[in-house]
């Protein structure tokens, strides 16, 4: 009876050993050889339906819970088998303190230390969006009202055909002239000139929108030289005015009160007060300009500038402030 004892016990150890090193068919047969020796003992019966049992959980898609598969270490430490090691163990043999220290790969528990790094991953893009969140929460600027009203203009105009665009264009420029906003029905032209440099039509508007202007001028500028009496000076801008544009408005008014007072110069007079004259009509232009200059209104006074030497090309002062804004780059 000892015999088989230890006959079993050393089955059963192999059968373990088997098992720890996961060759569960293996166990299986030491385990069958077992009972052959003993097919009365319940316990090896009992282990065999448990390795048998492991080894089907086992080769299935969804593994068992490690406490599922406590049971197997503890069929295996029977009393009877483990008396029979005892024994066994006061006989020298080979090493095995390392294969019983081993654990099986479906026992180990993972660490916690993962799960909470992948955690931690995992609040950052929450950090991220929550920021994110809060930025676009904020009101956007509100644009000014000129300013919106404007963009939303240059946003329509280029949805329409190029011609549709040119139409809209000079239609916007004789509107602004009409309202006395003569620096804007230039700033549309210059626009249509943008859009279509080689169309004739821009060209041709561009030069008698100036010629428009220069007259329009002039004749306002004689109306302030009749009021203070200056005929013979007020006389001079007339006919530069006539001749510049008979139509012009404001002129037949203009020549009526002229009409009616006589007028006694000689040519000498009436060539110096033209001269004057002259200058006098470029100094409305230069008296903004300087205005503005003070008022650090550098752009709108490039632009006026820049209208002047169109009107006034031979005046000095008018080319000189036109030079200089080239160099500040305000003007091409």
């Amino acid at each position: 009876m000892n015999k088989n004892v230890k006959v079993i016990a050393s089955l059963v150890r192999k059968a373990k050993k088997k098992l720890l090193q996961d060759q569960r068919e293996e166990a299986l047969e030491f385990m069958r050889k077992a009972v052959n020796v003993d097919d009365n003992n319940g316990v090896l019966v009992q282990v065999i339906q448990a390795i048998g049992r492991k080894t089907l959980i086992t080769e299935s898609e969804d593994p068992p819970p490690a406490a599922q598969e406590a049971p197997v270490p503890e069929l295996l430490a029977t009393p009877e088998v483990a008396d029979a090691e005892l024994e066994e163990e006061k006989q020298p043999a080979p090493k095995k303190a390392p294969i019983r220290k081993r654990v099986e790969p479906e026992l180990l528990v993972t660490p916690e230390v993962p799960a909470a790094a992948e955690e931690e991953e995992e609040e950052e893009p929450v950090e991220v969006l929550e920021e994110a969140w809060i930025v676009e929460e904020q009101p956007p600027e509100k644009p000014e009202p000129e300013a919106e009203a404007m963009e939303n203009n240059q946003e329509r105009i280029p949805s329409m055909p190029p011609e549709d665009q040119l139409t809209k264009l000079f239609e916007a420029s004789d509107r602004e002239y009409d309202n006395g906003n003569q620096q804007k029905a230039i700033a549309y032209l210059k626009r249509a000139r943008k859009l279509d440099p080689d169309n004739p039509e821009v060209g041709s508007r561009i030069e008698i929108l100036k010629t428009k202007i220069k007259s329009a001028n002039l004749i306002r500028i004689a109306g302030k030289r009749l009021a203070l009496g200056e005929t013979a000076r007020a006389i001079t801008l007339v006919r530069q005015a006539f001749d510049l544009r008979p139509d012009s408005a404001g002129l037949d008014e203009l020549l009526s009160d002229l009409e009616s007072m006589p007028v006694t110069t000689s040519p000498a007079a009436e060539v110096a007060d033209s001269r004057e004259t002259r200058s006098g009509a470029s100094d409305e232009y230069i008296s903004q300009i300087r205005q503005l200059v003070q008022d650090n209104a550098l752009e709108r006074a490039a632009s006026i500038a820049e209208d002047a030497l169109h009107i006034f090309p031979g005046d000095e002062l008018v080319v000189e402030f036109v030079e200089n804004f080239k160099k500040l780059g305000l003007l091409e």
